[in-house]
């Protein structure tokens, strides 16, 4: 879950620095209960991204991986969200928008990654915001 899509025409942030806040219960269980977080790509204030601990644990435990993982994981993903300046999802990898039983078993022995494209997205968009 991102910012809506009309955020693509509003301007980046500026600051150097990202603001992620890792909460429990940021949304009643019922309420899209695969989504372990949620980013704002186009804020100029406030939290970047939001991660629901609580979901990585329950996340944890039902696939069998470690909350460390999952955790790891879940931050690259929002935080990738706002380094690419993008709500948009990938087919595959850690942008993808809803890990599936074969993306967790994947994550037990190695990390998901970014695609080729968004590393080097990620990495300019690092270095513009280092020269701010």
């Amino acid at each position: 879950m991102t910012a809506p899509s009309f955020a693509t025409r509003q301007t980046s942030d500026i600051r150097e620095f990202l603001v992620v806040r890792i909460v429990r219960g940021g949304l009643p269980a019922a309420i899209l209960p695969r989504m372990l977080g949620y980013a704002f790509p186009w804020t100029r204030n406030g939290v970047h991204a939001i991660i629901m601990y609580d979901r990585i644990e329950t996340a944890a435990v039902s696939e069998a991986s470690s909350v460390d993982k999952i955790l790891g994981s879940a931050l690259a993903h929002e935080v990738g969200h706002v380094l690419l300046r993008s709500e948009q999802h990938s087919q595959s990898g850690v942008m993808k928008a809803v890990w599936s039983r074969a993306d967790y078993q994947r994550l037990a022995v190695r990390q998901l990654e970014f695609l080729p494209y968004q590393a080097v997205m990620l990495r300019e968009e690092v270095r513009r915001r280092a020269r701010l």
